[in-house]
């Protein structure tokens, strides 16, 4: 019997907005909100240092959501160029293989299987 649906439909949560599963829209606007507060902080401190504590706290709250929503739509991007037309789960390989958890074979011994 044929299955109804495909394994990549089948392994995989639903791709709602952006080209993003919810998962990956929740985890990239987290990450969003805490980069963001810190720039936030980082800016209405010295904003309030410098000129005034109120204008400082406009600022630095002005400069919290703008940022964290850059940030947030940057790492959707980033996961919806990495998933277009690839294997499943690609997106998630991609960002991982050149990372220290794996053993990276050199240039030079490869060269036979390269060229």
């Amino acid at each position: 019997m044929k299955p109804s649906m495909i394994l990549t439909e089948l392994e995989r949560e639903p791709i709602v907005y952006f080209g993003c599963t919810w998962t990956e829209i929740i985890r990239a606007t987290q990450s969003g909100m805490m980069m963001g507060a810190i720039l936030g902080l980082v800016v209405g401190a010295s904003v309030g240092i410098l000129v005034n504590g109120g204008i400082g706290f406009l600022c630095g709250f002005l400069f919290l959501m703008g940022s964290s929503a850059v940030i947030t739509m940057r790492k959707l991007g980033k996961i919806r160029t990495l998933r277009a037309g690839r294997p499943l789960f690609y997106e998630k390989h991609v960002l991982n293989y050149r990372s220290s958890k794996f053993v990276q074979p050199a240039k030079r011994y490869q060269r036979e299987r390269n060229t």
